[in-house]
């Protein structure tokens, strides 16, 4: 049985006016305007105030802006969650959401959209956003349970994998400014549930336990200007686990990348459901692992070619191996990258290699650390070509 939002307000049991009709309360809310986290909820992180928060904010009517209070810190052991909410703003002021056992459930309820109960830690997310519109989180950041998160052994723990910094599932026109998240047992971020017209800008997100990034099924998706670093596993993980979930239209540019225990960038999961994606004008200031696209090799994942891609302007450095590999894939633009190589120089290492790649372009990029552009498997790749690129033995190589 789907649950409305009056459901949920009954079942958050939250304070304010009243209606009884029959035996159900229908709760009389507020004209919009702006609203003032309550001075009774604790903000110096002693307790455990999910409940308080979640029942405070249920309580707010849509379009309005909830100001928290400037550098307060809020103990949310279980998922501040937010269920089909439409124009509001939440301005954090630099207010700090932070976990502090990994171990408490989540307190979801049994409502479309939520993990289900029985999922209990694992299933956690700090900040959750389900079937929102129009909403605007600014200025907060989350900060995890994870003690030893980042791009280290041992920062990845499957049993609370999951308990991401902020998740978007579902809805549409989300906006992220200003926001950070850190010390993970997840993602940083994950956007999920089809949910569309995301935007993040000016963000800040480090020391995970899993992925930076966590896309796997979105659509009109751009992060900008924004800082991922000292990640767990990839930078970003665009991965539908499923042949229909898609990920499309996506945007990153102007980022800053910090170091990876995995890929930079990684698009694997099943099917050809991974469309128009653009790597704009990033920096990649430390050594970096590869840029990978990946169909994957299983039979589930056969069948089309994900694309198109464009790579275009980016400055950085790449660890180890080939810079950039596409496997089933095809409409791919690589130029005016200045990608190099650093550590010892070797012969037989190629900048870009392709797998069943059909459509192909690197023009005007620095590879050198590199002594050729590609390596193809002639089989079943076509249609690629190359100019004016520079390879050979660079500066940063021995």
């Amino acid at each position: 049985m789907r649950m409305t939002r009056r459901d949920l307000l009954k079942t958050l049991g939250v304070g304010g006016a009243a209606v009884l009709i029959g035996t159900e309360r229908r709760w009389a809310l507020a004209t919009t305007g702006t609203y003032s986290i309550p001075s009774s909820i604790p903000a110096d992180g002693s307790v455990d105030v999910t409940d308080a928060l979640k029942t405070f904010l249920a309580s707010v009517p849509d379009g309005s802006t909830v100001l928290f209070p400037a550098g307060a810190v809020y103990r949310i052991d279980k998922t501040l969650w937010l269920l089909g909410r439409n124009g509001l703003v939440l301005e954090g002021q630099g207010t700090t959401l932070r976990c502090v056992d990994r171990d408490v459930a989540p307190g979801f309820i049994d409502a479309p959209g939520l993990p289900p109960p029985r999922m209990g830690a694992i299933g956690k997310r700090h900040v959750m956003l389900v079937g929102c519109t129009d909403m605007t989180l600014r200025g907060l950041t989350v900060i995890g349970a994870n003690p030893i998160a980042g791009a280290r052994d041992g920062a990845y723990d499957p049993d609370y994998e999951f308990q991401h910094g902020f998740q978007i599932r579902g809805g549409a026109r989300i906006t992220l400014t200003g926001c950070s998240s850190y010390d993970t047992h997840g993602d940083a971020l994950q956007v999920s549930g089809q949910a569309s017209d995301v935007l993040v800008s000016g963000c800040h997100f480090e020391r995970t336990g899993r992925q930076g990034l966590s896309l796997t099924d979105c659509t009109r998706l751009t992060v900008s200007d924004s800082y991922i670093g000292d990640i767990a596993r990839a930078g970003c993980d665009i991965e539908p686990p499923v042949p229909d979930w898609t990920v499309q239209d996506v945007v990153l540019e102007r980022n800053v990348w910090g170091p990876t225990k995995l890929h930079l960038f990684s698009a694997g999961g099943k099917g050809p459901n991974v469309r128009n994606v653009r790597f704009l004008s990033n920096q990649m200031p430390t050594p970096s692992h590869a840029w990978v696209v990946t169909r994957g090799a299983n039979a589930a994942a056969a069948g089309g070619y994900r694309g198109p891609f464009l790579v275009a302007n980016n400055v950085g450095l790449f660890a180890s191996g080939s810079g950039i590999g596409f496997r089933a894939a095809e409409g791919i633009t690589v130029t005016g990258n200045v990608w190099r190589r650093v550590g010892s120089y070797r012969r037989s290492m190629p900048a870009i290699m392709l797998d069943d790649v059909h459509g192909i372009s690197a023009t005007n990029n620095d590879m050198r650390g590199y002594d050729r552009v590609y390596r193809v498997d002639p089989s079943d790749c076509y249609d690629y070509t190359e100019s004016g690129n520079l390879i050979g033995r660079g500066p940063e190589n021995f």
